[in-house]
């Protein structure tokens, strides 16, 4: 038993579903259940739940979840535990309108409240669904289908569920093609700084300025962040090219008056990496600008990734005596609360909220 469950749960864990999944497929390819639906899911917001309350509110939340789930099952289905806040279910004998059933009970189940010490505790989930025979053969193609339907379905709101289609593979070839698109363009230098001026609303005077990456692709000309960013971010890639940017920017900037301030966004990853503070001093060592002159950039996500991580990043940035901004604040989870334990400098203000200022 300890050996096809998950202690924690006490759901089927891998090994159970595989064996289950192996077995489904030889009975709907023999015809006894033609059809089968694999589901992925994965849980939202699971992570600021330990952040906040613990690692044990987090583990009341996952048995929470698994009893939700067990009355809502029907004869036939599984599900099963694979890993983190992630889980797998297997329906034998599905069509796509059975699978989508299945997969909005789960949702059910997945946003059901816990009550853990006094408080209740709540996630959503996204939902991606892979089915036996139109969307592959064999267990790991359906797997790996499911898995391009869940990261489609966690790009949107909560509670989506997503249908393979074969739209996402060519999507996911594409972001392949751009990755090594990205390592060449960084290794040709192929990569250059837009400057956004930033002013005094009192008299429009300029204090400094904003780094803006471009790529100059070969093929497609002048790319904006929006075009590449996403997929430095999922391949990793972010980290050297934000080194780059913060010494290209720091470069630039003690070339300009000294009164004048340059701004530069970081990432959540390069944040976790455990020498950015170091590269930061390098930059400014390298290039001799004043630590005073730099503003270093976050947004709203560096905020629930760890927020011990970030208050220990932010004190060593300002120990070094550079200013720490936060970007489009307001567009994401970020609270009024939450900005009293970080040391920001400077808030700025999603354009969703400002720009209709003048006429609403």
């Amino acid at each position: 038993h300890l050996a096809l469950h998950d202690p924690l749960t006490g759901l089927p864990n891998r090994a159970f579903l595989m064996t289950a999944l192996e077995d489904a497929l030889t009975g709907a390819r023999d015809g006894a259940s033609p059809g089968l639906a694999v589901i992925g899911v994965d849980l939202d917001r699971f992570k600021p739940v330990n952040d906040v309350h613990g690692h044990a509110a987090g583990d009341a939340l996952l048995c929470g979840i698994a009893r939700a789930a067990e009355p809502l099952l029907e004869p036939g289905e599984l599900f099963a535990r694979t890993g983190g806040d992630e889980f797998i279910a297997l329906k034998p004998g599905a069509t796509e309108e059975e699978a989508l059933d299945f997969a909005r009970r789960l949702a059910r189940a997945t946003s059901a409240p816990v009550e853990f010490q006094g408080s209740a505790l709540s996630v959503g989930a996204s939902f991606g669904v892979a089915l036996f025979p139109r969307d592959g053969q064999e267990a790991e193609t359906l797997l790996s289908r499911m898995d391009l339907a869940l990261y489609r379905a966690k790009e949107e709101a909560g509670d989506a569920i997503r249908l393979y289609d074969r739209r996402m593979d060519e999507a996911q070839r594409d972001r392949s093609a751009l990755a090594m698109e990205l390592r060449a363009a960084l290794d040709s230098d192929a990569f250059e700084l837009h400057y956004q001026p930033q002013t005094l609303l009192s008299d429009g005077a300029v204090t400094g300025y904003e780094a803006l990456i471009r790529w100059r692709h070969p093929t497609r000309g002048l790319l904006g962040p929006d075009a590449f960013i996403e997929v430095a971010e999922r391949t990793g890639l972010i980290r050297d090219i934000g080194t780059w940017v913060l010494h290209a920017a720091c470069r630039e900037a003690a070339g300009w008056d000294p009164s004048r301030r340059i701004a530069v966004n970081v990432s959540p990853r390069q944040l976790s990496q455990s020498d950015f503070v170091e590269q930061v001093g390098d930059a400014l060592i390298a290039s001799g600008l004043a630590p005073g002159r730099l503003e270093i950039e976050l947004t709203e996500a560096s905020m629930i990734e760890d927020h011990a991580q970030l208050r220990a990043v932010m004190a060593a940035l300002k120990t070094l005596g550079v200013r720490v901004a936060m970007d489009d604040y307001g567009a994401g989870y970020a609270s009024l609360a939450a900005l009293r334990n970080f040391p920001f400098d400077k808030i700025k203000i999603d354009r969703e909220f400002v720009e209709t200022l003048g006429s609403d």
